[in-house]
């Protein structure tokens, strides 16, 4: 599933506020007008969220 999420190619939502450096495994979808955007982060210095 993460390989999947990986290749997640809208980077309009969680990406758009990540710095430098750090990786996201995301999945974005959307309910009629209500977009929403999951995913695993993880930062340079070792931190995941």
């Amino acid at each position: 599933m993460l390989r999947i999420m990986e290749q997640t190619r809208n980077r309009s939502l969680l990406p758009s506020g990540l710095g430098e450096g750090a990786f996201i495994a995301h999945k974005t979808g959307n309910i009629d007008s209500v977009s929403g955007d999951i995913g695993l982060i993880d930062m340079p210095n070792g931190k995941r969220y």
